[in-house]
């Protein structure tokens, strides 16, 4: 398979972008540098509570292969209550 603009073949022919790679059928790495302490950052990442506030909650195992389920309430992450209308027209008419 071919990389993709912005893309590079990693070891073993991962897909590696500015976004993460994927390493491996069905699993995708992503390194960031998060400010504040590590308690904190892990609470974000792990705790269904914290993580609601910034992506999606939901129960999490914490262990390798665990089950996580996410749960998207995006009217819970915005202000906004009414998504933007998104409308398109065009000139269907032939010569």
């Amino acid at each position: 398979m071919n990389a993709k603009p912005g893309e590079e073949k990693g070891q073993q022919g991962q897909s590696t972008n500015e976004y993460g790679a994927v390493t491996e059928p069905g699993t995708l790495r992503l390194e960031r540098v998060l400010p504040g302490p590590i308690e904190r950052v892990w609470a974000y990442l792990t705790e269904s509570e914290e993580r609601g506030k910034w992506l999606a909650a939901g129960p999490m195992e914490l262990r390798v292969g665990g089950r996580v389920e996410l749960n998207w309430r995006h009217a819970d992450l915005s202000a906004e209550k009414t998504p933007p209308l998104n409308t398109t027209s065009w000139n269907a008419a032939t010569p």
